[in-house]
């Protein structure tokens, strides 16, 4: 979801101990650029509040986050619930050793994992904790695909290779 130039990742879902650590509930989508970034926005009052991270550790599929300024369980408790976004610029999907803007997947060709071509990205939809990227065939049919690694196999600046189960485009 895209607010005012920002994706939301996740919220916040408790205080970790009395130094003001967080739990952070991150979109597994987001999990490789979530430990890449350095700043993250938390909606306090409608309006993105930015709070640098000093630490992250993970725990149990979600993760301890110690925020800069943020030293005390009553300052923690103050956020707990705050849906957590970053920039749109820094939001990227990481192959290759290459970092890649999610808007730059638009136009991208798709192809399955035997080459032949499925269609292009026209768009995509970012959903609680699965995001599709919207293909579009050569008959202009709209087929989603989960954007995750289970799925994508390779992709870079022109193309996406995605290894699909049998029956997901015609589920479409």
């Amino acid at each position: 979801m895209l607010i005012n130039e920002k994706y939301l990742i996740g919220y916040i879902k408790n205080t970790h101990n009395l130094k003001g650590e967080l739990i952070f509930s991150i979109k597994d989508f987001f999990i490789n650029q979530f430990y890449k970034t350095e700043q993250v926005f938390i909606d306090i009052d409608n309006l993105p509040v930015p709070f640098f991270i000093d630490n992250i550790k993970p725990h149990n599929n979600l993760f301890i986050v110690k925020l800069n300024g943020i030293d005390s369980i009553e300052k923690a408790s103050e956020l707990v619930g705050g849906h957590i976004s970053i920039d749109k610029q820094k939001t990227i999907i990481s192959d290759n050793n290459k970092n890649y803007l999610l808007d730059e997947f638009i136009n991208c060709k798709v192809f399955n994992s035997k080459g032949n071509l499925i269609g292009y990205v026209s768009g995509y939809h970012d959903f609680d904790k699965n995001n599709l990227l919207i293909v579009k065939d050569k008959h202009g049919k709209e087929i989603l695909i989960p954007a995750n690694n289970n799925f994508i196999k390779f992709t870079d600046s022109e193309k996406i290779i995605v290894n699909l189960p049998e029956g997901l485009i015609d589920l479409n």
